[in-house]
């Protein structure tokens, strides 16, 4: 593919340089404590290692400048190896001694830099789970490793345009909604473009923009702008259910994901026609705002679209609950005060809009806002927000008694429930 270069940084210079993200999931090693007395505690440690690549290439990266550094709270680590120069295995890298969280509570940075290429920043997390490992004899894994690959871009590498062609047998489909979301917290095993076989690739996860939406044209194209994209970012294309001028409905049409930078930059979708909805009536869901779970929505607001006209039943009755919530409260004076349910005038469109009786928190990387009596941490970190009892009933004419519960009776336009769960605030390590 041929990459757009530019005499400056501009953007880039941010953007790669922003964060990336790997869950490192494991399992329980050694653990410290009897359960008969006092409170269990865990203290077990694990190895990153991995490869540095040129992106463009697929190279391992030699350079004797070539610096990797893993930050650990105040502590900024060298790897416990790194390979260089005319080694075979130059580019590999490895950090030991690593601490394991059994809750998701520990995260860490990753800072790659090398002369002639842009700066790579990375977020890892070395989460695992208590269930994935215990044997029935109760023994425990005890060595933990996990491989974590990153690809950095030549200093004047810049981000390309992307365009995708959304076609329906071979004609162009006009005025279709496409959706282009980063994968944020997300990892995938992938193969490498260079020796060093499959392993786990850390994207750079937050940019200026981590959701874009067009329409297409006339010709069915919708171009996304480089300077709005991620170099090195990995996004999912999604394209909205949409109607032909014969009246034709076309069904949502996940297309895959794609890594920019590594992507031809003309791409082709096709959609196909809608299989008319067996169930429920004909009523399915044709959109939600939380059809990302990886996307944070600060207000909690949960937006859905509907296909047909819908009213709500029992509103009073509908039902929100926080999670990991430190400072923030819902109001809960009365019966339905925690959240407002309502409805666009076509009854097409449902917003839910949580009530607060004490405001989100956000972290604000340990500030003194953040701190409350004696050092207590008052920020709300990895805070959701779950809906329940949203009961609706049709309204254009047709079986006006059947009463939906929204997320356990309807489903999307690929006949999937939708998710009743907005993520507030990000679950940031500290």
């Amino acid at each position: 593919m041929k990459m757009s270069r530019t005499g400056a940084l501009s953007r880039i210079g941010l953007t790669v340089a922003g964060v990336a993200a790997i869950a490192l999931s494991g399992c329980l090693a050694d653990f410290k404590g009897n359960n008969n007395v006092g409170n269990n505690t865990f203290n077990e440690t694990g190895t990153l290692q991995g490869t540095i690549f040129d992106a463009t290439t697929g190279v391992r990266i030699s350079d004797s400048s070539l610096k990797v550094t893993l930050v650990q709270g105040t502590s900024y680590r060298s790897p416990s190896t790194l390979k260089k120069g005319s080694d075979v295995n130059a580019g590999d890298y490895a950090f030991n001694g690593i601490p394991v969280s059994l809750d998701g509570n520990i995260q860490y940075r990753i800072i790659v830099t090398a002369d002639n290429y842009q700066r790579f920043e990375g977020y890892v997390w070395t989460d695992i789970s208590w269930s994935c490992c215990q044997e029935s004899n109760n023994t425990f894994d005890s060595t933990y490793n996990w491989i974590g690959n990153i690809y950095v871009f030549p200093m004047g590498d810049s981000a390309p345009d992307m365009t995708f062609r959304v076609l329906h047998n071979e004609v162009a489909v006009a005025g279709a909604t496409v959706h282009l979301t980063q994968n944020t917290n997300w990892s995938e095993t992938t193969t490498d473009y260079g020796p060093g076989g499959v392993g786990y690739r850390i994207y750079p996860a937050n940019g200026l923009q981590p959701h874009l939406t067009a329409q297409t044209d006339a010709n069915g194209d919708v171009v996304f702008a480089g300077s709005s994209l991620v170099l090195g970012g990995n996004y999912g294309v999604v394209v909205d259910p949409a109607t032909l001028p014969d009246g034709t409905k076309l069904e949502r049409h996940y297309w895959g994901n794609f890594n920019e930078g590594n992507q031809q930059t003309m791409n082709y979708v096709w959609v196909d026609s809608l299989t008319p909805y067996p169930w429920n009536q004909g009523l399915y869901i044709v959109s939600n705002s939380n059809y990302n779970t990886s996307n944070l929505t600060s207000t909690g607001v949960l937006t859905i679209t509907f296909n047909r006209p819908v009213a709500l039943v029992e509103e009073p009755l509908i039902n929100a609950t926080l999670f990991s919530a430190n400072t923030a409260a819902l109001d809960t004076s009365s019966l339905g005060s925690d959240v407002v349910a309502s409805m666009s005038a076509d009854g097409l469109v449902l917003t839910l809009t949580p009530v607060f009786s004490s405001p989100i928190i956000p972290w604000n990387g340990g500030g003194a806002s953040n701190n409350g009596p004696s050092g207590t941490n008052l920020a709300d970190i990895g805070t959701w927000i779950r809906y329940s009892n949203v009961q609706v009933v049709l309204t254009d004419g047709a079986n006006g008694n059947w009463v939906f519960d929204v997320f356990n009776d309807l489903a999307d336009a690929d006949w999937n429930n939708i998710n009743n769960s907005v993520q507030i605030t990000a679950n940031i390590g500290y």
